[in-house]
């Protein structure tokens, strides 16, 4: 989102799609298994990030900082 298109974070934010997957375990294998802790922290981040978005209207990561 912080890279991408502003219409990507108004659709994200407009819809109610299900971002945040607590309960994610890849079992696949154990490397798979010890990345989903971090899929898991993504998402939260994820979900939060759309939560600020849609009662903001403005993406923080975006905005111009006057240095």
């Amino acid at each position: 989102m912080n890279f991408g298109n502003e219409k990507f974070s108004h659709y994200l934010a407009s819809n109610n799609c299900p971002v945040d997957l607590p309960h994610f375990n890849d079992k696949t294998s154990s490397q798979s298994y010890e990345m989903s802790i971090f899929i898991r922290k993504y998402s939260k981040y994820l979900s939060e990030k759309i939560a600020s978005y849609r009662a903001m209207a403005l993406d923080f990561c975006k905005v111009k900082r006057g240095y």
